[in-house]
């Protein structure tokens, strides 16, 4: 592989890498604890 190629490559697994932790603290932070929680609190409310 050429210098360049690698760059690209390495790149390249950065942005899966980076995509792959995103995902997986959208999942265990956001979606459904932050669904479970409005859910639990909008009761109370009125």
């Amino acid at each position: 592989m050429t210098r360049r190629e690698q760059g690209l490559a390495f790149f390249l697994l950065v942005l899966l890498t980076l995509g792959g932790m995103v995902k997986l603290l959208r999942e265990s932070f956001g979606g459904k604890d932050l669904d479970r929680g409005l859910v639990e609190e909008l009761p109370r409310d009125p």
